[in-house]
């Protein structure tokens, strides 16, 4: 539960921005990212409870949803952040600008840890 409402919390401060483009747009990209991640977390719940050994259908099912999720989720946070237009009164922030390389190493990571956990599934 908590990781839902710390995602339902981060959805509003991102609606509160007023420093992009089109922010009608931006709304409704990130609701729809914050439902992937919703996804994501809920699969991610189906996997820790139902185990292999007790419905092997609904755990590789998850394992899937929960990795497809996790990349698109990441995918789209950092395309919005690379590539949103923002208006041209305010510029990135030294702390954005390293938020934005770290979130971008570490969705290549989650790549590289996907290809490895295919691997050995």
């Amino acid at each position: 539960v908590p990781r839902y409402v710390i995602g339902y919390l981060q959805l509003q401060r991102l609606l509160r921005r007023h420093h992009v483009d089109n922010v009608e747009l931006y709304s409704l990209v990130q609701i729809g990212n914050t439902l992937i991640h919703f996804l994501e977390l809920t699969f991610l719940l189906l996997l820790t409870y139902i185990s292999s050994s007790d419905i092997k259908w609904i755990h590789e099912c998850s394992f899937v949803g929960f990795m497809i999720c996790s990349l698109l989720h990441m995918l789209l946070t950092i395309l919005i952040d690379y590539f949103w237009p923002r208006t041209t009164i305010n510029r990135l922030s030294e702390q954005e600008r390293s938020l934005r390389a770290k979130r971008l190493r570490w969705f290549i990571a989650n790549i590289g840890s996907f290809f490895i956990s295919l691997y050995f599934y």
